[in-house]
């Protein structure tokens, strides 16, 4: 697969101002307005009041039209700042002629972020290129289920590409964006006695994990060449391969509209084609009497996992939000 081009210019360009004012984009307006007006009004009450020394309670009976106006002011922003990248991006799919589903709903597939317990939604998925080397890119979240679901508020953005044979289950737990260095981000527990160590300073960058029955399947897979291409590509990602499926994680999602997220994701899907691809076109499980059967053992099927991690950058929002909120409050009612 060559080097996938397309024409990024839409997604520098820049909207005209009328392309806000749709109905809601009035009514965003609105908002803004109306939140900017309480606040300056508020603002111009209570210097009034003290310049001819007369005593204003403005403050505290009125106060809660600055928490108000500033709700609007930032509510009104941030769905202005949205609508930026979504012309962009609805344009840019267009030059390009790329195929787009805005399903929430999508069946079932493999990958450790696909099985979790919960419901999972998927915001958006763009299609590039046709047939066998299509690529999928595609945002999806997965919410809970049940009071003791932790999974809660992980969203994910993921490329997945088409092997030609069926693999065992490998995972590559990058190191780059665990949390605090320490803390893998995969969804869940993966046990430690499937954890494959590899020369040279592969290590540095990545756990890789495999079914302890497939270990030589996995060193099959992983040559040196293959190693060095994907230390140098996809170093900040969690890879994974599972049945003919190679898929690639960002926690957070895809920003679509980013033109450096489509450049990693196509350099990283140069590097499957040439080195993967090629390492396991004849790839046979040796577990299977007949070579020609698209076939893996059970035992390799699937990789052996434990219970969904607790997610700690979602509670980590919350609590720089409630400190944000307080340290707020604080400074309109003492300074």
């Amino acid at each position: 697969m060559p080097m996938i081009e397309l024409d990024y210019r839409p997604l520098h360009k820049a909207i005209p101002i009328h392309s806000y004012f749709s109905a809601k984009g009035w009514l965003i307006f609105f908002a803004v307005i109306v939140g900017g007006g309480a606040l300056i009004w508020l603002g111009a009450y209570s210097i009034r009041s003290g310049l001819f020394g007369e005593r204003s309670d403005a403050i505290d009976t009125y106060g809660w039209m600055i928490g108000l106006g500033a709700f609007m002011i930032l509510g009104g922003f941030f769905d202005i700042i949205t609508v930026v990248p979504n012309r962009r991006f609805k344009e840019f799919v267009r030059i390009n002629g790329l195929r787009v589903d805005n399903r929430r709903s999508f069946r079932s597939r493999p990958g450790m972020i696909f099985n979790q317990i919960g419901k999972t939604k998927y915001y958006r998925r763009v299609y590039i290129g046709e047939g066998e080397r299509q690529l999928e890119l595609g945002s999806m979240s997965v919410g809970s289920s049940s009071k003791n679901d932790k999974s809660e508020g992980r969203s994910y953005g993921y490329m997945c590409l088409r092997l030609p044979r069926k693999l065992p289950n490998i995972i590559l737990d990058a190191k780059h964006n665990d949390f605090l260095g320490r803390r893998s981000s995969t969804p869940r527990v993966i046990a430690k006695t499937q954890r494959i160590s590899l020369e040279g300073n592969f290590d540095d960058y990545f756990d890789l994990y495999a079914p302890s029955t497939h270990r030589i399947d996995a060193l099959y897979v992983f040559t040196p060449d293959v190693m060095q291409a994907v230390m140098s590509s996809a170093y900040k990602y969690d890879c994974e391969i599972v049945d003919n499926y190679f898929y690639v994680y960002r926690i957070g999602g895809f920003p679509f509209s980013d033109q450096t997220m489509y450049k990693d994701m196509f350099r990283i899907a140069d590097v499957v084609e040439r080195e993967v691809l090629k390492q396991t076109h004849y790839y046979a499980d040796q577990r299977i009497d007949d070579r020609t059967r698209d076939v893996v053992a059970k035992s390799g099927r699937r990789l052996t996992v434990g219970n969904v991690r607790k997610n700690y950058m979602l509670a980590g929002k919350i609590i720089l939000f409630l400190l944000s909120f307080v340290a707020g409050w604080y400074v309109l009612l003492y300074l």
